[in-house]
């Protein structure tokens, strides 16, 4: 069995080489976004990273892990994406999702949820918020928020 220990949503994480510990850089919990209204990819790379272990240290495990992320109206964004947590060699894991852009939908409350896979069924483990600010600017021939620039908070 697996447990989760935590998920951060940050701009970007680095690995130490020699000792193996991870710093999150710029945690984020606030995304503002000035432009045109719509649907579109807010330009912003990103990535949520979770810890994985063992549930019992003696026993090795492996199972299936996703992200979703879910709009401000309850419902899924785009595919959920797919990945092993494996924990047959060590205790415990590090799994970084990183993405080029944020699919926008307008203002309010996101959620990145990270589901594990037991015995085919998919158990939330975990809901990492992320509250989107979109202050609506339409210039003149452009339709949707792709190409906008963000602030993180």
């Amino acid at each position: 069995m697996i447990d989760h220990v935590w998920s951060v949503l940050c701009l970007k994480s680095i690995i130490d080489n020699e000792s193996n510990n991870i710093s999150l850089v710029d945690v984020i919990e606030k995304l503002e976004i000035t432009g045109p209204s719509g649907e579109g990819l807010a330009p912003i790379q990103m990535e949520v990273v979770t810890l994985w272990t063992r549930h019992d240290l003696s026993q090795p495990s492996r199972a299936g892990a996703r992200l979703r992320l879910v709009g401000p109206d309850n419902n899924q964004i785009d595919e959920p994406i797919s990945y092993d947590v494996d924990l047959t060699t060590f205790f415990r894991t590090r799994h970084r999702v990183r993405m080029g852009g944020l699919p926008i939908r307008g203002s309010g409350l996101y959620r990145f949820l990270v589901e594990l896979e037991e015995n085919g069924n998919w158990r939330e483990v975990a809901k990492v918020p992320l509250e989107v600010v979109h202050n609506v600017v339409e210039p003149a021939g452009h339709e949707g928020p792709t190409g906008t620039p963000a602030t993180v908070h």
